[in-house]
């Protein structure tokens, strides 16, 4: 078998264990896909009694209710985009979508869900929004003994747990990275992150409450040699020294110094206005950030 060629799909690999075959696809597959039995998109509606399955990215197109289009495919099938190429698994009664929606049933002694990641693995050429089930119903399948199928489903099925949770896991880091970055903001303004170092150092831990402070800071306790300043007092405003650079100029002037918009890095420039240690508020939204030397802000509306 030829992975390389040009009419058919193609796998990773060609060589298999001694008790697997290369099969034909009429042999791994059998074609429930029909003619009258589907419903255009036009005639989609929002909630139904059948889910209606089309060739789009999305697992369900739409719904309907009529049950005389329901697809008489047993179940659980295989969906295949003709022109589109995306692959579903589907086990509860549907309708079939409109034109490009083609039925794969897997065939007697294949697991049905062997057969749907073994066409999620096969490699089809990529003729845009052509037909591609041409080149499907050329390709061989790679067949394991029953039993062998099965120990492969479920291991897959461990993983994709595996990584689902970990994915799950990763999307509360950033949560987790702000609620941290809050409670040392936090503790460092009561005093709390130099407490050690003022101990250390024999410098009075004396407590006052300060007066005339904001109704949501009154009660507030803070260190004895603590003040009061406005931020015109703390920092040193450089908004007018910025040079806005437009999206097509910066394009013909790609470098390794960060320009700065509203929501952080937007770009990279060849030259830098800023060498020095800076804190950017965004004027748009509730958002700060600390920046390193040699770098470039963008327009002036973006920062106070």
């Amino acid at each position: 078998m030829s992975v390389d060629s040009g009419d058919k799909g193609s796998w990773r690999a060609e060589h298999l264990p001694p008790s697997w075959r290369w099969v034909s696809f009429s042999e791994f597959w059998s074609d429930y896909t029909d003619s009258k039995r589907k419903i255009p998109q036009n005639s989609y509606l929002a909630e139904g009694t059948f889910p209606v399955i089309d060739q789009g990215a999305s697992l369900i197109g739409g719904y309907a209710n009529d049950s005389k289009k329901k697809s008489l495919a047993p179940l659980p099938v295989v969906i295949f985009g003709d022109h589109t190429r995306a692959i579903k698994y589907f086990d509860r009664p549907f309708i079939q979508g409109a034109d490009g929606v083609r039925i794969l049933c897997a065939a007697h002694g294949v697991d049905p869900l062997f057969a749907y990641h073994s066409l999620r693995c096969v490699q089809l050429p990529d003729k845009g929004y052509s037909r591609h089930f041409r080149f499907l119903k050329a390709t061989q399948f790679p067949l394991a003994p029953l039993s062998e199928q099965r120990r492969i489903v479920a291991k897959i099925d461990s993983l994709s747990a595996k990584s689902r949770r970990a994915r799950e896991n990763l999307e509360h880091i950033p949560r987790l990275v702000e609620k941290y970055k809050q409670a040392v903001l936090t503790a460092a303004f009561r005093g709390d992150l130099s407490r050690e170092w003022r101990k250390q150092n024999g410098v009075p831990d004396d407590r006052i409450e300060f007066t005339g402070l904001p109704s949501e800071l009154t009660g507030r306790l803070l260190p004895k040699d603590w003040t009061r300043s406005s931020i015109e007092e703390a920092a040193v405003n450089h908004d007018g020294k910025r040079v806005p650079v437009r999206a097509s100029d910066r394009a013909k002037r790609k470098g390794s110094f960060r320009y700065y918009g509203a929501s952080g890095i937007i770009d990279t420039i060849d030259d830098y206005l800023f060498d020095g240690d800076f804190v950017l508020i965004a004027k748009m939204g509730p958002i700060s950030f600390h920046v390193p030397p040699r770098l470039h802000f963008s327009r002036p509306a973006d920062f106070g």
